[in-house]
């Protein structure tokens, strides 16, 4: 490979060493005609004369400068080749070069056996004779032997071994074509991470295939699309019989006509200089005709209109088979169903980045510590944007810290002007109703929803769903999932974003009160604290986390007619900062889509305010007690958001809000009533009504249809309660003073997460809770009166019922797989005899075995792909108890740590059973630690293998409790113990530890572990992945309550057992002999198959 110093000196690709009398009117000529097709240029001496006469022969500084400046020598090595001592001279400054240089050179013996140029034999010997008795040649004849014996050593090409001469030359052209592009390769070495995408758009190409196929890059400015088609191009070219790369296809077409660019693409295919096509629309079909005998690779670079497609290739079937058209582009909608495949260019991760710019900044990789933060503050501004870090890096190159601090101050207030222009002209392209939904995105709704952002957009008279979509595909903005919503977010990168302040910016250099839209806090502070606000403002946000208190005139917002966002907040940690308004505020805008206003400090808005274009109204931490008298319009309003307004008495009439989604009063303490009226919205989607401790009562007859979400938990004076929705998911009545649950529950037929968390009133469920057939999640802990739990639907995972003291029954399933349960948590539920613990815990270890399978066959794809965590937990449940179940192979008491013989192959999953000790203390959290070692057979040498936490929420333990969860360690297990056979064979051994993070107390407390136990998963590759059957809990009963059966009962159930283990893909571990004497221990062994 070439380095990169060798590359200023490379100005041909191949230069040609040769005989003329033998191969320049036949071999030669058609060698270089393949040469050129495959776009290799080749340099060589044409000259004939050059034989010596009698005397001796220089080489000319021309020819000697032209075979340095060449990548790749061919030495054609002919019968009269060594009689030519100008090609021996020519031989000897190319082996020179070669090892100078690195230069490659590749010899073709052209009907000449090569034994006769490596030992000069035959006419290689006669021609050196020759050269011997002259005077001239008898100091250069022992390099010329070198030279012709180091040369004829190389990999090249024998052409007696070719009977067909035109293959013989088509295989040299494609050796030195493959050569040069390994080695023009070296080009793109500074493109960082360039490879990662060649690989990603070769994977799409499908090269080798037939069909005619059109390839998409699309991303946006300044992204790499050009860069990463032209190292495409490059290194395919010479793959093809027709080569275009049409460059800035947008401006070429806009400065010199788009007949002049479309003549441009077809001479170069065809190879003809003087082609003209006269018309900008499509292709003539006397060159079609041509075309389609041709496997042509076409790049049309930074398209943006759909017609210049059209009229530049017309229809994709005019180009020969195997064909590919490479499309670059900021705007998706151009590429719409012209192509196959579309290739979308993300922003360089922080490392590469980093790479980047350092190499541009300083002209290397690695960068000295002292710039080190400085440089970081630079990627970070480029947000991976290959455009940006290069322009920045040669811009600072050479420039002191100090210059380098100036700048990022500049950048912070107006961005880099190259950058800003280019980026710009995607902005440019946009209509005038495009660029007003871009410039509200930019300045206000950056990481809003998209049904929200719609919505507000909307409510202004635009057609906001068709124009984020042609803001999508021109890679102005971009589409994120919130990781906690799951619902799709707009979001923008940081340099497009900028593009949009400095638009909006240009509308008033000066005077920020005359822009159209204020997002910087220090000039929103500005403008509001002046009252120099004006009728051109359309929307305001100011984020005074980073500005304090704010006193407002009572008319601010006088002159803000257009106002349609007024966005007023901060953040949670600096709510003492406020606006404040000691003389009142006597106007809002009518006009306002948005009203959010953080921390409002009066108990009223203003009495001239009509809230009828409104579609957000957030006021969280207010002061407001009543927003408004009697019924007001409020049709386009979907959200309402007062949390934490501790003074609202009551929320106003909302009959005519006909389009609320959203309604949150959460934590306003002092809110005694909920208008009827809002209980009749068939629209509203979530209602959160928490920690209202003043509301006793929340009744409706008016069933819901939209409803899914309702929220009550902490409203502690709440009796009452009837609320019904077909649509309803979730339903928290968590710390209510609830006693009877109304039966109108058993209609919520699509109820995923029932919470009863700490209602203490509360003596009993409904019996109808068996018909909600999507209850997932039942949480009652805490229900101190709860006496019983009624049948529960099938479909239930979740059961959490711990500290409910008076509980004494719990419905256990006698067919625990036909159940969803996953999880039973009955910490300190005392009242639960041991019996049912007993089954309670056969249920639990009953799931989570066929749970590891459910696991292992749902994820055997990602297995292939090795996409699993080589650790996965979940917990199976937690109830009183003092002793490991029986059914543990391995299980010990008083003891924290455990061995496990390993049978026949690595587990790959474990069941695990602590006996946490008594603990009275309050706790936030429980942790368990389990620690994994090998050991070798004789027990004095332990390798650490892994650790892992199980985290459990915190509770006191009012006596002994059993904890059992399920490990899987599969991939990683198996790897480790590969790796250590030779030292460390058969054994496992488990060391548990249990601490609680308690209440007022800086370090954690130990929880005494007081018993243990592994149940180890294993399973034989290549068996059947199903199910097996496992006996119902209500067989298991009856058999373990009949303690008779002989020894030969005994013996023949010992062999079922033998054969069921090694079925259905499983091996368990042996069960001990002497454990038979137990009906219960060998009953439950049994269950397991």
């Amino acid at each position: 490979m070439a380095s990169l110093s060798q590359f200023s000196r490379i100005k041909h690709d191949v230069f040609i060493s040769f005989c003329g009398t033998d191969t320049r009117s036949g071999f030669l000529s058609h060698l270089r005609k393949e040469l050129r097709h495959k776009q290799i240029g080749a340099f060589l001496d044409d000259d004939d004369d050059k034989i010596e006469r009698g005397g001796d022969v220089i080489l000319s500084p021309e020819l000697s400068t032209g075979i340095e400046e060449s990548f790749v020598s061919l030495v054609i090595f002919s019968k009269n080749y060594a009689s030519s001592t100008w090609c021996l001279k020519q031989l000897v400054k190319i082996m020179e070069c070669k090892d100078r240089y690195q230069q490659i050179v590749i010899p073709v013996f052209y009907n000449i056996d090569p034994s006769d140029v490596r030992h000069q034999k035959g006419s290689y010997a006669d021609a050196l004779a020759q050269h011997d008795d002259s005077n001239y040649y008898k100091e250069e004849l022992p390099n010329w032997k070198h030279a012709l014996t180091k040369s004829a050593n190389l990999s090249g090409f024998h052409s007696l071994k070719y009977g067909d001469e035109a293959r013989l030359i088509e295989e040299i052209a494609k050796s030195v074509s493959n050569k040069l592009n390994t080695v023009y390769q070296s080009d793109f070495t500074d493109l960082v991470g360039i490879d990662e995408r060649i690989a990603d758009l070769e994977s799409l190409m499908g090269q080798g295939l037939d069909d005619v196929r059109v390839i998409g890059i699309w991303g946006m400015g300044g992204i790499g699309k050009t860069t990463i088609a032209a190292a495409m191009f490059n290194r395919l070219c010479s793959e093809y019989e027709g080569c275009s790369f049409s460059a800035n296809v947008r401006e070429e077409s806009k400065e010199r006509g788009i007949i002049y660019v479309k003549n441009t693409i077809l001479s170069a295919l065809l190879k003809e200089n003087d082609l003209h096509i006269g018309t900008p629309y499509g292709i003539p079909s006397y060159v079609k005709r041509r075309l389609l005998r041709k496997k042509v690779l076409v790049v049309l670079d930074d398209i943006n209109d759909l017609d210049q497609l059209e009229n530049l290739v017309g229809a994709f079937d005019c180009f020969g088979s195997g064909s590919r058209i490479i499309i670059t582009t900021r705007d998706k909608e151009v590429l719409g169903r012209k192509v196959d495949k579309i290739y979308e260019v993300k922003p360089l991760d922080c490392e590469k980045a980093l790479q980047l710019f350092n190499m541009n900044a300083f002209k290397q990789r690695f960068l000295d510590m002292e710039w080190t933060e400085l440089s970081r503050r630079m990627v970070e501004y480029a947000k991976g944007l290959p455009l940006a870090l290069k322009v920045l890096g040669s811009f600072l190159h050479g420039k002191t810290k100090e210059e380098w601090k100036s700048q990022l101050k500049k950048l912070e207030k107006k961005p880099f002007k190259k950058i800003h222009d280019l980026l710009r002209l995607s902005y440019n392209s946009l209509d005038r109703q495009q660029k007003e939904i871009f410039l509200y995105i930019a300045c206000l709704f950056k990481g809003y929803l998209y049904r929200e952002i719609i919505a507000l957009l909307d409510a202004c008279g635009f057609t906001t769903t068709i124009e984020l979509k042609v803001l999508r595909d021109k890679a102005l903005i971009t589409e994120v999932i919130n990781l906690v919503s799951k619902k799709p977010i707009v979001s923008m990168h940081d340099l497009i974003q900028e593009v949009g302040w400095e638009i909006v910016r240009e509308e008033s250099i000066k005077d920020p009160g005359k822009r159209s839209r204020l997002w910087d806090p220090d000039e929103s502070y500005e403008v509001l604290k002046n009252n120099k606000g004006t009728e051109a403002i359309q929307s305001i946000s100011l984020d005074m986390s980073t500005t304090g208190d704010l006193s407002l005139n009572p008319q601010v917002f006088a002159r803000m007619h257009k106002l349609k966002f007024l966005k007023i907040f901060t953040h949670i940690s600096s709510l003492e900062a406020r606006v404040h308004l000691p003389q009142g505020l006597q106007f809002l805008p009518n006009e306002l889509r948005i009203l959010l206003w953080q921390n409002y400090p009066l108990k009223f808005l203003p009495p001239t305010f009509s809230a009828e274009n409104l579609v957000q109204l957030v006021m969280n931490y207010s002061n407001v007690e009543k927003l408004w008298d009697g019924v007001v319009p409020l049709v386009n309003l979907k959200k309402f958001d007062l949390r934490h307004s501790q003074n609202l008495l009551a929320l106003p009439d909302f009959s005519t809000a006909n389009n609320l989604e959203s309604v949150s009063v959460f934590s306003c303490k002092n809110l005694h009533l909920v208008h009827p009226s809002i209980l009749s919205l068939q629209k509203l989607e979530s209602l959160d009504i928490s920690y209202c401790e003043k509301l006793t009562s929340l009744v409706s007859d008016v069933p819901l249809k939209s409803l899914r979400a309702l929220r009550l938990a902490s409203c502690s004076r709440l009796k009452k309660f009837s609320v019904t929705s077909e649509n309803m998911r979730e339903l928290d009545l968590s710390e209510t003073a609830i006693e009877e649950l109304p039966l109108s529950l058993g209609c919520l037929s699509q109820l995923e997460t029932f919470s009863l968390w700490h209602c203490k009133s509360l003596k009993q469920l409904p019996n109808n809770l068996v018909g909600l057939r999507s209850l997932r999640y039942l949480k009652v802990t805490g229900c101190m009166k709860l006496q019983s739990l009624p049948e529960l639907p099938p479909s239930v995972e979740i059961l959490w019922a711990s500290d409910c003291s008076s509980l004494a029954n719990v419905p256990v399933s006698t067919d625990p797989l036909n159940t969803n349960v996953k999880e039973i948590r009955l910490a300190n539920c005392m009242n639960l005899d041991e019996t049912l613990l007993n089954d309670i815990g056969w249920n639990i270890h009953t799931k989570l075995l066929n749970h590891y399978e459910f696991e292992r066959v749902s994820s055997s794809e990602d297995q292939e792909n090795n996409q699993i965590d080589d650790v996965y937990i979940r917990t199976g449940g937690i109830y009183p108890g003092s002793k490991v179940p029986s059914w543990f192979k391995y299980r010990t008491s008083h003891q924290a740590s455990i061995t496990v013989s390993l049978q026949f192959n690595i587990p790959e999953a474990f069941i695990f059973c602590v006996i946490l000790s008594q603990f009275p203390l309050s706790s936030f959290l429980i942790s368990i630690t389990v620690d994994c070692f090998m050991e070798n057979n004789n027990g004095d040498q332990r390798l650490h293998v892994k650790s892992f936490d199980l985290v459990l929420p915190g509770t006191e333990l009012n006596s002994d409790h059993v904890c059992l969860f399920y490990v899987q360690l599969s991939g990683f297990m198996n790897g480790r113990v590969e790796e250590s056979r030779e030292s460390y064979e058969h054994k496992l051994s488990f060391e548990f530890s249990a601490q609680s993070e308690v209440e007022q107390e800086e370090e954690d407390k130990e929880i005494v572990i007081k018993g243990c136990g592994v149940y180890p998963i294993y399973t034989l590759q290549g068996c059947d992945h199903e199910l097996r059957p496992v006996p119902s809990l209500l067989e298991a009963r009856e058999a373990i309550d009949d303690p008779e059966s002989s020894d030969d009962e005994k013996k023949d159930e010992e062999e079922v057992v033998s054969v069921a283990q090694k079925s259905n893909g499983y091996i368990f571990p042996p069960l001990p002999i002497e454990t038979w004497k137990e009906a219960s221990q060998g009953l439950k062994d049994l269950l397991n198959l």
